[in-house]
């Protein structure tokens, strides 16, 4: 299962909570992995690159 950069986008905390609470259910030896989109607004690549993905998902 992959989810990236949406988690951010769950408003309400008990909706975050509960689908946290839905990976306790994950097989035994499966990974999970949360990640955070950070900008740096330093006009690097970076940046370029975290602009180009937060303007695809305020859509």
């Amino acid at each position: 299962m992959n989810q990236y950069s949406t988690f951010h986008h769950i408003e309400h905390l008990h909706d975050q909570q509960q689908i946290m609470a839905s990976y306790l259910h994950l097989p035994t030896g499966s990974y999970v992995a949360l990640t955070h989109l950070h900008n740096p607004k330093n006009g690097s690549k970076l940046a370029t690159m975290a602009d180009n993905m937060q303007s695809r998902t305020d859509r």
